[in-house]
């Protein structure tokens, strides 16, 4: 089933009218009309608040399959495609497993209160009634052995506080999609406000422990992408340093609607706003995937950053351009040719 197919199918099952679905998403119902028709095609952020609408899949939602049947019934979790996203564990469960671990460390504390309360009452009771050498000797290997215990449970109740204290961020270490990363530093940004022990989060060129500084690299973090997230530990075993990386990769087969639209629903005559939107989108896609793309400007012919930046310098506000792509073998755009008209 195509994508306009899709959409009509989905709208319908909301019980939805043209115009109702364009007011959830803030465009007009010609708009809506005219995807329904297969004449134009959302923006990658109106595929985004569609899945999230339809509780669907971007994926699901452009590839040319029937949407899963249950897919209303798990909103909670995103679908594996390819190698491209990791699935994401339910907040509820890990939430439930640091309850799991306050309540054993909670438990613990009552067993050796009671422990020292009995071995407090046995003295007592020894100093009144009096006791043989042999019985004090019995007595005292009796509190040695009791004590040894109490030595090793407060062990314990330590390596229960790192475990605590690392428990959720431990969750997310390794390959990781941009959602999950974002709920990794709003733990450290809560951790790092309640806490005296402070996590240190490394991103590209910062290095920060400060929260409104992590927020700021959380805006960097794209929603879809793949990341690597990596822990340092101090000397007690306590989380002390995060490090991301942004994992580059050649996009795969299924990616390839969501690589190309993000460019082609700019195709033909723009302004220059959006010519430098497009300028903006080839260089994070040089960044992010293996597969780049060329930008062609009048006697420019780039790839680099640096050049591409320049090509945006020299769009005029007041001009209006032609945009167009070409493609390699496996069907993904590799170059964008700009026009002055």
């Amino acid at each position: 089933m195509k994508f306009n197919e899709k959409l009509i199918k989905l709208r319908k099952q909301k019980g939805l009218s043209q115009e109702e679905l364009g007011y959830k998403l803030n465009v007009t119902r010609q708009t809506i009309s005219k995807w329904e028709l297969g004449q134009t095609a959302p923006e990658m952020d109106k595929l985004v608040e569609l899945s999230k609408l339809f509780d669907i899949s971007v994926d699901e939602l452009i590839n040319d399959s029937e949407p899963a049947k249950d897919i209303t019934n798990i909103p909670d979790i995103q679908k594996d495609t390819g190698n491209s996203h990791t699935i994401i564990e339910d907040t509820s469960i890990k939430k439930s497993k640091r309850e799991k671990t306050i309540i054993s460390v909670i438990v613990i504390t009552l067993i050796i209160i009671i422990i020292l309360i009995i071995i407090r009452f046995l003295a007592g009771f020894t100093l009144v009634n009096g006791m043989n050498n042999s019985s004090n000797s019995l007595f005292n290997k009796f509190l040695g052995f009791f004590e040894n215990i109490t030595n090793g449970i407060d062990d314990m109740k330590d390596n229960f506080s790192a475990t605590n204290f690392n428990s959720y961020i431990e969750m997310y270490k390794g390959t990781l999609v941009g959602s999950d990363v974002n709920s990794t530093l709003d733990e450290i940004i809560t951790s790092n406000k309640k806490n005296e022990r402070k996590i240190t989060v490394k991103f590209n060129e910062t290095e920060t422990q400060d929260p409104e500084e992590i927020k700021n690299i959380k805006k960097d973090i794209v929603y879809y992408d793949d990341y690597e997230l990596s822990l340092d530990y101090d000397e007690e075993g306590y989380i002390n340093k995060v490090t991301i990386e942004e994992l580059k990769r050649t996009p795969t087969i299924f990616d390839k609607a969501i690589f190309n639209m993000d460019f082609e629903i700019s195709q033909g005559s723009n302004v220059s706003s959006t010519v430098i939107s497009i300028l903006d989108k080839v260089v994070i896609s040089n960044k992010k995937y293996d597969k780049k793309i060329t930008v062609s400007y009048k006697e420019i012919e780039t790839q680099e950053e640096s050049d591409i930046i320049n090509i945006k310098k020299q769009i005029n506000n007041m001009s209006e351009y032609n945009i167009s792509y070409d493609y390699d073998e496996d069907g993904f755009i590799n170059k964008v040719t700009i026009i002055d008209l």
